[in-house]
């Protein structure tokens, strides 16, 4: 029985109701759709609208398991004038791999490496759109029925565990309107690139113009990442766009090269999405410099690295129930520390307003989660971080962010939640309260520890793989929160 995880945008806020459409990434018969009826006492959806991801797994699982997707809708409308619609359709992309994961985490990990290069991420073979994908000449391919002269929006998800991947529809233009629940202006693209954990919405209007009311979905994976040759590796993935008067209503689409939107557009540059509604950010209190680095160690290993720490876990306990039993903020100072040799900490007692500059060091493009938060980009380039100037009065926020090789980031959040996670290894933000967590790979769930007034961040990382990179040896999910308000342990609601 493999835990089931929520990944989602903020982990506080409460849910009027969800929905979740799950399907398989390994090409198996999708599952049944289930609906579900979330409460929380605590929180209420304001302005976000949030798409998130259903994930199952045990250590490295999740490339092998199942996802789904769970559609949040707030309670206040979108802002005046903002595009409207008249149906919801969901989208899961991902990168797909014949071999378990569990025998590519062995081969990765050991001295020579998956193919002689310590280092190299294993290679995926295909792909999958909605669960269905080609691979050898034959597979099957997802089929959406649509009605002419009607906007849908299409709810996309990278789903996958390394490759970005590139959306189209033929002879429809994509018009983005989201990206990761922070709702943007309306911007027109040929085409889009979606980072592992992604998530964007795209509106497109049914009046294509074929006779044969059919169009391919491409799902193209991205192979820039890739270091080496993988034989009948197929990387154009497939679904149908089909019009519910199509001519011929079996048939495949005859289009073989991509035809583009039948507009000269380009491809998205996610440095032009403006947020919908100018969200400012205040001043930062705090500035914390992150390095990020992958190398070989003298024992022949190949290790991630953040501030020249490679994280490994604690034996019998966790960093939380340290820091609960060492009497909350007597645990690690103020500021940058290390604990318990490979535990590198950021720790404040106060609610600030943090910078994290994180200078990516590595040769490959690398994309960060902050779980619990939607933080502020403040500004990213080429290089290292010099002094330029920041976007201080409408910068984006999301909470999943692609940071290229050899480029810098800042982030900006408040610490006024209690559990974050930066997720490049893996790395935890306790903020005014302590959450219990749960290991993926065990069934304890640790008893209900009291709130603290401490913010803490636990940068850590090491080689194994998670649905972000090959750098993430247990997956750690926070299960609930406990206040003096209300506790799910004590209420049953666990």
């Amino acid at each position: 029985m493999s835990q089931i995880t929520l990944k989602m945008l903020q982990q506080y806020i409460g849910m009027a109701f969800s929905k979740i459409k799950p399907t398989s990434t390994t090409g198996r018969l999708p599952l049944p759709s289930v609906v579900y009826r979330l409460v929380n006492p605590l929180y209420t959806i304001s302005r976000s609208e949030n798409f998130l991801e259903l994930l199952g797994g045990n250590s490295t699982q999740y490339t092998d398991g199942i996802t789904g997707a769970l559609i949040v809708y707030p309670s206040d409308p979108a802002p005046r004038g903002f595009p409207t619609w008249d149906q919801d359709l969901v989208v899961q992309v991902n990168d797909l791999y014949h071999t378990f994961s569990s025998v590519l985490l062995a081969a990765y990990l050991s001295p020579f490496g998956i193919d002689g290069t310590p280092g190299d991420e294993p290679v995926a073979d295909g792909g999958t759109l909605n669960g269905l994908g080609q691979w050898g000449g034959t597979g099957n391919y997802f089929n959406f029925t649509v009605e002419p002269n009607k906007t849908y929006r299409i709810r996309l998800i990278n789903t996958g565990s390394f490759a970005s991947i590139r959306f189209s529809i033929d002879n429809h233009p994509l018009t983005i309107i989201e990206a990761d629940g922070t709702l943007v202006k309306p911007y027109n693209v040929s085409g889009l690139t979606i980072a592992v954990a992604q998530r964007y919405s795209v509106l497109i209007r049914t009046n294509g113009t074929r006779k044969d009311g059919t169009y391919w979905m491409r799902s193209q994976v991205q192979t820039d990442m890739f270091t080496y040759d993988v034989p009948g590796q197929n990387t154009d993935i497939r679904g149908v766009l089909r019009y519910s008067n199509a001519q011929n209503a079996p048939a495949l689409p005859t289009a073989t090269d991509d035809p583009g939107p039948g507009k000269k557009l380009a491809d998205m540059d996610d440095s032009l999405l403006i947020p919908a509604v100018i969200d400012t950010p205040p001043n930062n209190t705090r500035r914390y410099p992150i390095t990020v680095a992958l190398e070989n160690t003298n024992d022949g290993r190949f290790l991630a690295f953040i501030n020249r720490t490679s994280w490994e876990p604690l034996t019998g306990t966790s960093t939380l129930l340290a820091v609960h039993n060492a009497g909350g903020s007597s645990y690690a100072p103020n500021g940058g520390s290390l604990q318990d040799s490979s535990q590198f900490l950021i720790t404040e007692n106060s609610i600030q307003t943090v910078d994290l500059l994180i200078n990516n060091l590595d040769d490959g493009d690398h994309p960060f989660h902050l779980h619990g938060h939607r933080p502020w980009i403040m500004g990213t380039g080429s290089g290292r971080y010099i002094g330029q100037p920041l976007n201080t009065k409408s910068p984006l926020r999301r909470d999943t962010v692609l940071i290229p090789a050899y480029s810098w980031m800042i982030l900006r959040f408040i610490t006024d939640n209690h559990l974050s996670k930066l997720a490049y290894g893996l790395s935890t933000v306790i903020s005014h309260g302590i959450w219990p967590l749960v290991y993926s790979c065990r069934s304890t769930v640790y008893p209900p520890l009291p709130p603290t007034s401490r913010f803490l961040s636990l940068l850590y990382t090491n080689v194994a793989r998670n649905r972000h990179c090959w750098c993430n040896p247990i997956h750690i999910q926070a299960v609930s929160r406990c206040t003096r308000d209300f506790c799910p342990w004590r209420s049953g609601l666990r």
